[in-house]
């Protein structure tokens, strides 16, 4: 499933007093292993001026574009889709892409080009002039806003309409290396590729090149960069001209120039895990997640996930993946409160008992987990308790022999993962797992196998949802009612209520108090709201609730599924 949001390359281009130049790319092929591969006798030798994009002959365009596609197809048969097409493009090529045909009036925006089966994707940034602050990042799109960290935005100095009609200007506002506009691209597949997918790339080649920027004011950061890159380039190019075999100008940037080094950190960092973490010249922070990547859910979306997080509850919990995992990745200036949050963190407190024992407001706790869970460090729960009801997960893997057997085998030596699932075959509380003749397993050490099943994905757990679904009743269109009570129930179920002995009930001040509080849980009688959820809205204990529930079972339908806003999101493909 990665693969699909893999990129395929990432590339640096620049346009300037000396013209336009693609100075990296990676991941690159080395001119040596391409020069001693065998030459297709088949294939068609066609000189073609790429920079006027035709060839000598105006009637050998498409013949040259056809066996030019070809013959690259044919070295590179066996390669992931879109990788051999790639290949195929020259630097030369690139670079015309990149800067040639990027004008002044392209600057600042988003930037989108499709080849075949391969989408390049970035951002082209103007160099700020002279240290002043006269660019500006319009991307056009709210989007690019990262609600993690909000990028650097420097303002400019003169209205968006005066930059539009003085493009003659801007071309002319260089810095002091002579760099223009710099460009940081992503190749991507185009196959099956989403546009949240495409924006998500979009945003870090933009967040990039807020980063350079930015550096380039404080201190010429671009400038020395290119400076470097520049004499790579000329240094491969002479020492090639004195050797039998090429070097790529590329693997020497990789062995002294920074931005070279951390380009290729994003890539290798983007296919290995999905997330980045750099630092631009040690001094701007830049963090980027890819979404669907890292929570393994292709339709997850920026909306999908703030949905989540805004559902939840103080009763709610929170459950590390992996606690060392988590600790080693934050960064050193992290926050004394959100350390102190991870190291307090049980899957067997709730949110309101957490913010007591962290001395933090609620909104605090919140916002510390909704962090956690939009990078996957966490995932939002229900704290473990006995009174659980969990069942086997629909997308567990009960193999025989696997890694995930492997694994508990080493965790808990004496027991059998596989007849633990077994034991979870059917729905049922987590106190009646427990055989009071069991020598192996105890309370405590069930709620240790349950929280590690929780972080493999094997169970899921169960909630009880209550239908206000009188017998004989045909026509159920009152539960489509937001607003259902008392008073918008149809007269027939009001009388079948009534007549239950429950609702006669009479308190000592003669009160009917057992109906009273019935009619206080009707609005949420419509299958939508579980019992956890009940009790927080009326503030009432389990006990309380269950009570009045059984006494007016009559009326009732009650069901177990699994919590729709924890299921929707963890739905793995």
């Amino acid at each position: 499933m990665g693969s699909v949001m893999d990129p395929l390359g990432i590339f640096f281009a620049i346009t300037g007093t000396k013209g336009n130049k693609l100075l990296f790319r990676y991941p690159f092929e080395n001119t040596e292993s391409r020069k001693t591969r065998g030459i297709n006798p088949y294939s068609l030798i066609v000189t073609e001026d790429v920079q006027n994009n035709r060839s000598n002959s105006p009637d050998s365009s498409a013949d040259s574009k056809r066996s030019s596609r070809s013959s690259s197809l044919v070295e590179d048969v066996g390669a992931p889709s879109g990788t051999q097409r790639l290949r195929s493009l020259t630097d030369k090529t690139l670079e015309h892409i990149f800067a040639y045909n990027i004008k002044p009036a392209l600057y600042n925006q988003k930037f989108e080009v499709k080849i075949d089966d391969i989408l390049f994707v970035g951002h082209p940034m103007q160099v700020p002039a002279n240290g002043n602050r006269s660019w500006r990042a319009n991307s056009g799109d709210k989007s690019t806003a990262d609600s993690s960290q909000p990028p650097l935005t420097p303002t400019s100095n003169a209205p968006p309409s005066t930059r539009d009609t003085n493009s003659s200007t801007n071309s002319a506002n260089v810095s002091q290396s002579g760099t223009s506009m710099f460009h940081v691209v992503f190749a991507l597949r185009a196959e099956d590729i989403t546009a949240f997918i495409v924006e998500s790339y979009h945003r870090l080649s933009l967040k990039l090149a807020l980063a350079v920027s930015h550096e380039e004011e404080r201190c010429q950061y671009l400038a020395v960069n290119v400076k470097s890159l520049n004499g790579s380039a000329e240094f491969a190019e002479n020492i090639s001209a004195n050797a039998l075999v090429k070097t790529s100008p590329y693997s020497m940037a990789l062995e002294k120039n920074p931005l070279a080094i951390l380009l290729q950190r994003v890539y290798d960092d983007l296919v290995r895990d999905g997330t980045t973490s750099v630092r631009v010249n040690d001094w701007v922070q830049v963090n980027f997640c890819l979404l669907p990547r890292i929570h393994r859910n292709l339709d997850l979306s920026e909306a999908a996930l703030t949905e989540h997080v805004m559902k939840m509850r103080p009763y709610h919990g929170l459950l590390l993946l992996d606690e060392q995992d988590v600790t080693n990745d934050l960064p050193i200036d992290s926050s004394s409160t959100l350390v102190r949050f991870i190291r307090i963190v049980s899957p067997l407190s709730n949110f309101q008992q957490l913010a007591m024992e962290a001395g933090v407001t609620l909104k605090q706790i919140f916002s510390m987990a909704g962090h956690l869970i939009y990078w996957a460090k966490a995932r939002l729960i229900f704290p473990v308790c006995e009174t659980n009801v969990y069942a086997l997960s629909s997308d567990a893997s009960t193999k025989v022999l696997s890694d995930t057997v492997d694994e508990f085998a080493r965790r808990f030596s004496d027991l059998s993962l596989l007849e633990i699932l077994s034991d979870f075959s059917m729905p049922q509380p987590m106190r009646d797992m427990i055989s009071p003749f069991s020598e192996n397993i105890d309370t405590g050490k069930l709620t240790q196998i349950v929280i590690w099943c929780l972080r493999k994905e094997l169970l899921m757990q169960l909630h009880t949802f209550v239908y206000l679904v009188p017998q004989d009743v045909q026509d159920l269109h009152y539960l489509q009612n937001e607003s259902l009570n008392w008073l918008s129930l149809p007269y027939a179920i009001r009388d079948t209520i009534n007549a239950i002995p429950a609702a006669a009930a009479i308190t000592e001040d003669g009160q009917p108090s057992e109906l009273v509080f019935f009619m206080k849980i009707i609005p949420y009688l419509r299958g939508r709201t579980h019992l956890e959820e009940m009790m927080f809205n009326l503030n009432v204990k389990r006990s309380q609730l269950t009570t009045v529930l059984d006494k007016f079972r009559e009326v009732l339908v009650t069901t177990v599924y699994e919590d729709p806003n924890i299921q929707n999101f963890h739905k793995t493909l």
